[in-house]
């Protein structure tokens, strides 16, 4: 059976729709609240009998399961126990529930029916829709690239000979990276990464230097928003100290007494 078109404030799954209609009945319980948004009493009194019903089916619905429990714990001991504790007992009592009253088709339906029409009370306002779970959650504002800008952090790892440039992903794929070296060549392109950090594994120079880096963000392959504030890494390699000259171990004095001559 095709399902009705429902409004998208009504939950899909069988468990949230209980949650949901618990709390537009017990938010809609005070009489005062109604007559605010112009609810006819019929209606809402012939929609919260539905309601109880469909309460009282599910609570019956978990007897039967109750009662299946124990008949199956039943029917595996007469299988199976070499004791069988279950020879003597009696079936566990269980009466089936009757269920009166007239219900008028889909209580979805009509309850939506109604919120569509308390809606357009003068009283009603957006906040009350929320509250009520009548109102569908607005969507995030989309990214504004035009003020996204990274904040790159450098670490110069001396032993490695390596510079570490770290960032924080947002909503951007990559980050492109620029570099200068201060070697008269100027600003030139590090490389792109999606992962923090980007490491540098340009060789550190003798005389030593600073590496000035900056970064924006890349979206579907274009860079977009503002480059980063621009993030100096001193950088020298490591001097090697010249090795150091082997000691001269003075000659041993001859043995015995020497004789000392006028």
């Amino acid at each position: 059976m095709r399902k009705p078109n429902r409004s998208k404030y009504i939950p899909k799954d069988e468990g949230a729709q209980m949650r949901w209609l618990e709390n537009l009945f017990s938010k809609l319980a005070e009489r005062e609240k109604r007559a605010l948004l112009q609810i006819d009493e019929e209606e809402f009194r012939s929609l919260l009998e539905t309601w109880n019903t469909v309460q009282q089916v599910r609570a019956e619905l978990l007897a039967w399961r109750q009662h299946g429990a124990a008949l199956t714990e039943m029917k595996n001991a007469l299988l199976n126990s070499r004791e069988l504790p279950w020879a003597r007992a009696s079936l566990p009592e269980f009466t089936p529930r009757r269920f009166e009253g007239e219900h008028q088709g889909s209580l979805l339906l009509r309850t939506d029916r109604m919120i569509r029409k308390f809606k357009l009370a003068p009283a009603y306002t957006v906040a009350q829709g929320v509250n009520l779970g009548v109102e569908i959650p607005s969507a995030p504002p989309a990214t504004d690239w035009s003020v996204q800008q990274p904040v790159l952090r450098v670490q110069v790892m001396s032993g490695a000979g390596q510079v570490h440039i770290r960032w924080r992903k947002g909503p951007a794929e990559r980050l492109r990276v620029h570099v200068d070296r201060g070697d008269g060549q100027g600003r030139r392109l590090l490389g792109e990464t999606s992962r923090s950090p980007l490491v540098d594994t340009h060789p550190f120079p003798q005389a030593g230097a600073f590496w000035t880096y900056d970064g924006i963000y890349i979206f579907k392959d274009q860079p977009f928003g503002q480059a980063s504030a621009p993030v100096q890494a001193p950088v020298k390699s490591k001097e090697t100290s010249p090795a150091p000259t082997p000691a001269t171990t003075p000659p041993a004095p001859p043995s015995g007494n020497s004789t000392e001559t006028a």
